[in-house]
């Protein structure tokens, strides 16, 4: 059932290995980053001439 507020998580058989092994992970989109112009939204990408400030900004972002 699709909760209005939150949607449901994805379910994988291989995600909750991952995660009884202490591992995380998780999705999300490029909407709610700080960053402009070609690198819009939530980059997060160390390996361009994107200003590494913003990327850590996103990273921080996902990471909370």
């Amino acid at each position: 059932m699709l909760n209005q507020t939150k949607p449901d998580p994805v379910r994988s058989p291989l995600l909750d290995k991952a995660q009884a092994q202490g591992i995380r992970h998780g999705y999300f989109t490029r909407i709610g980053g700080v960053s402009g112009g070609i690198y819009q939204g939530l980059n997060i990408g160390t390996g361009s001439n994107h200003d590494q400030a913003l990327v850590a900004e996103n990273r921080g972002r996902v990471a909370a």
